[in-house]
């Protein structure tokens, strides 16, 4: 029997450093690869945070007007001045939070494992099976350090629902109880800033309190909703708004249309967040069939939610009622965006790996995945790339920069200069005036991009003073199909007659 359990304990030990030498390889690589900077969005909050700091406004600074901000989601910004501070460039500010991303994402297992452990599980490998998985998945540090909310959120919704479990569990002790409570009040305060679907997580425990009858606890867990939504008002009410009321109103106009034909609208787009979302999420390669495999998963959610009943477990009841919440979610305001879901990937497998029928699938998928994960970690990880992401990784690694000075640069994507020209895009309305007080007007994008935007210019000269202006291109060595380029136009002039 020792030398059984001194097996089984290296065994562990050996699993867990196979685990964490991923984890860390899997760092390194999206590190090296720089897949983290070509995001446009993390540009945005990179900009948002600038704006700030140069003018104590909380505006889209990659563009020229500055643009009103179009999400009240802007918690990394804060990740953004707390670098800026410490003397960070653009670039190692990316990085930065790429790596406060991964020691969060880390920091989650030990919550992680209490979850487990209160939910029910006894087994050592049962534990260390989903332990592993959340800490080894090779396509989940894709979505977990990426430069935006997302990766904080992740990690910390996990500790937020221990929090919870462990509050309610704590009844008794009531000094213990408090504090815990307080804890969640405030990273409730801090989460919503990072995603709205820290709501889901309130609203679940809510639920789960009342069919428990603890009606106490349900209360505390509304006060923090409330706190939540009082932070998020209270940062933007001297804001400028109208970006985020306008994607709001936007929204509302694609679910009145939607409601137009509600009950084929809603098969629909529920197939799309099962099938296109969800399963991208529990599998990303597992090819045609991770489209029929997460109907394991959702069947996990009722069974658990009953057993939870019966037994009036509220751990149990909560986290059901979360997965159930989350998903819901995403299919009433129609987003099947699998990144959206990622906060819900430990509960799901959790879930499907609390019974013992179910629990064989769950077994094998996280089986694959890890073997998937070493296998990557051999013969390495292929990250498809659009010819856009191509391009401005190009002018990245040829440190292409634009001449000094107060250029005039239109883009088709008006994020991306920002980081990689150091440039900030015009987005007004582009007058003859305009291009005449500029020495060189630059346009970069696509063939169709630069062809339309020459013909605009075009006109503008002939209408205005019947000019001419010459182009070049400052990517000559760069060809792909859509014909990116970044190009200069200079030596305006007025022709003779």
């Amino acid at each position: 029997m020792k030398i059984t359990s001194n097996f089984k304990k290296a065994l562990i030990i050996l699993y867990g450093l196979g685990v964490l030498t991923l984890s860390v390889y899997f760092l390194y690589f999206y590190l090296q690869q720089k897949t983290i900077l070509i995001l446009k969005d993390a540009i945005y909050y990179l900009a948002i945070a600038d704006g700030i700091l140069e003018s104590c406004a909380v505006l889209d600074f990659s563009t020229k007007p500055a643009s009103p901000i179009l999400t009240p989601q802007n918690g990394v910004v804060a990740f953004h001045l707390i670098l800026s501070s410490l003397g960070l460039d653009h670039e190692d500010r990316l990085i930065g939070i790429a790596i406060i991303n991964y020691l969060l994402h880390l920091s989650a297992i030990w919550p992680l494992y209490k979850i487990a452990r209160q939910i029910g599980f006894q087994s050592t490998f049962l534990i260390a099976a989903l332990l592993g998985l959340y800490a080894g998945s090779y396509y989940l540090y894709y979505y977990q350090l990426m430069a935006l909310n997302d990766g904080a959120f992740n990690a910390l919704s996990v500790w937020l629902v221990y929090l919870i479990i462990s509050s309610y569990r704590n009844s008794i002790d009531t000094s213990h109880r408090l504090v815990k409570l307080g804890l969640i009040f405030i990273l409730t305060i801090v989460l919503v800033h990072f995603r709205i679907q820290a709501f889901t997580i309130l609203a679940a425990a809510i639920l789960a309190s009342i069919i428990v009858r603890r009606y106490g606890f349900a209360f505390s867990m509304f006060a923090s909703m409330m706190a939540g939504i009082a932070s998020l008002a209270l940062i933007y009410i001297f804001a400028d708004t109208s970006g985020i009321l306008g994607y709001a109103e936007n929204r509302r106009a694609i679910i009145e249309l939607y409601n137009q034909d509600f009950f084929v609208n809603l098969t629909l787009k529920t197939y799309s967040v099962f099938n296109q979302a969800l399963s991208e999420v529990l599998f990303t390669d597992l090819g045609p069939f991770r489209n029929s495999i997460y109907v394991f998963f959702l069947l996990g959610i009722p069974m658990a939610f009953c057993s939870g009943l019966r037994q009036q477990n509220f751990a149990v009841l909560f986290v059901s009622l979360l997965c159930f919440v989350g998903i819901s979610a995403m299919v009433f305001f129609l987003l099947p965006i699998s990144r959206y879901l990622v906060y819900l990937f430990p509960f799901l497998y959790l879930l499907i790996l609390f019974y013992k029928w179910t629990r064989p699938i769950g077994f094998f998928l996280i089986t694959t995945i890890l073997i998937l994960s070493f296998a990557k970690s051999r013969f390495g990880l292929n990250i498809p790339e659009s010819e856009n992401h191509k391009f401005w990784r190009y002018l990245h690694e040829q440190k292409i920069a634009l001449p000094a000075g107060n250029a005039l640069l239109i883009s088709e994507e008006p994020r991306r200069p920002y980081l990689f020209l150091k440039t900030r895009s015009f987005v007004g309305e582009l007058t003859w005036e305009k291009i005449k007080t500029q020495q060189s007007l630059f346009l970069v994008g696509s063939r169709g991009f630069i062809q339309t935007s020459l013909e605009q210019i075009e006109h503008l000269a002939k209408q205005k003073e019947n000019s001419a202006f010459k182009h070049r291109s400052l990517t000559p060595g760069y060809n792909d199909p859509e014909g990116f380029q970044l190009l200069e136009l200079y030596g305006f002039a007025t022709k003779a007659f």
